[in-house]
């Protein structure tokens, strides 16, 4: 089961990343379930009764997307070829002596969780991502993806999917500073 009409992709962008000068890409083709939600803070001032109370708004918008997706062996490189560019420069996190990825392609399930865990999502990276796929590449009316923020990515093993991993996942809509 895949929700919307296509594959949803996080892209790194390189151009914050030393020694490094591809983008890095992740695609995620089982989109199990995914929330986006907004929401504004505000403060009460209480009346005789709720429906009398003051509410004032403070400062903009928050909006989070929140998604479960499903890592599984598939016969296509997730990373859409930016891990063999990347692999190539071997100075970028070791990645040319990595010998859990093989073959210069993404494709098993733990060669995705490696690659979205340890690389694409590194503590050590301070660049922007970009978000592609269903809706969101609209957002705010510009087809050039949507700036995100990865919040939260949680890889777990599951008795109902024993050849795949699950992928909990949380963005922050908005650019990095």
């Amino acid at each position: 089961m895949s929700l919307g009409d296509g594959v949803l992709t996080l892209q790194l962008e390189s151009t914050n990343i030393q020694n490094l000068s591809t983008d890095l890409e992740f695609k995620i083709h089982i989109l199990q379930d995914k929330r986006d939600g907004k929401n504004r803070q505000g403060t009460t001032i209480p009346l005789d009764g709720p429906e009398n109370n003051v509410v004032f708004s403070i400062g903009g918008s928050k909006k989070e997307i929140r998604g479960t997706a499903l890592l599984y062996d598939v016969d296509d490189d997730v990373s859409n070829g930016t891990f063999s560019q990347a692999e190539s420069n071997a100075t970028f996190r070791n990645i040319g002596s990595d010998p859990r990825l093989s073959n210069s392609t993404i494709e098993t399930a733990r060669e995705q969780k490696i690659w979205l865990d340890e690389y694409v999502n590194n503590d050590d990276l301070n660049a922007e991502w970009k978000l592609y796929g269903l809706e969101f590449t609209e957002f705010g009316g510009s087809g050039n993806g949507l700036n995100v923020f990865v919040s939260d990515v949680t890889p777990r093993e599951s008795a109902s999917n024993p050849l795949a991993f699950v992928v909990d996942f949380t963005l922050l809509v908005g650019g990095r500073v």
